[in-house]
């Protein structure tokens, strides 16, 4: 029942409406460089999750503008945007942009680095935890050689209910750990 501009959790298999939008909580970022074997090969796509931006220095533009290593395979910078999705049930999702929707992430993360609060012990304004604010997520139609649908985020409001910023919280936190804890055993195999 999916259409063209519509969101779909393929862990929950919900889909949600890309016209009304989403409402999410950003709780965690990262961007990765995946390494991706052609379709055309019979190995399969992904080769590895993340080859990190040195590989950049590694491969050459192709006719497309794609960066292509010397055994042919891409990387495709992604941004990962790990949200909760605000609904009667919230539930976790990643967003992972690419190509052309790597503008709308920078300026997602740009949006989200201009929230600020004032702390209440020095009375000085202080960035706001991105986990802080919900955001509107909904589908736009983009148009060039073809046609495809994007995002389109807008900053809605401050999250207001205290189990859902908890909720937030703890998931940002159990990211944060364990993507430093993959970077430190990353860091001991050299």
């Amino acid at each position: 029942g999916a259409e063209a501009g519509m969101f779909y959790n393929t862990v929950t298999k919900k889909l949600y409406d890309g016209e009304k939008g989403i409402e999410v909580i950003p709780c965690y970022y990262k961007l990765t460089y995946p390494e991706w074997a052609p379709f055309e090969r019979k190995e399969g796509r992904p080769v590895s999750p993340d080859r990190g931006p040195e590989v950049l220095a590694k491969t050459k533009k192709d006719t497309s503008g794609k960066d292509v290593l010397d055994n042919g395979n891409q990387i495709i910078k992604t941004a990962n945007h790990f949200v909760i999705i605000n609904g009667e049930k919230p539930e976790k999702a990643l967003m992972a942009m690419k190509s052309t929707q790597l503008k709308v992430s920078r300026g997602w993360n740009s949006l989200m680095q201009d929230q600020f609060e004032t702390d209440p012990k020095t009375n000085k304004n202080v960035p706001a935890p991105m986990f802080s604010r919900i955001y509107k997520l909904s589908s736009v139609e983009n148009s060039g050689s073809f046609t495809w649908h994007g995002y389109r985020v807008s900053l809605l409001r401050k999250v207001d209910d205290a189990s859902l910023y908890q909720l937030a919280r703890e998931f940002h936190n159990s990211l944060k750990k364990s993507s430093a804890a993959a970077e430190t055993k990353e860091e001991s195999n050299y």
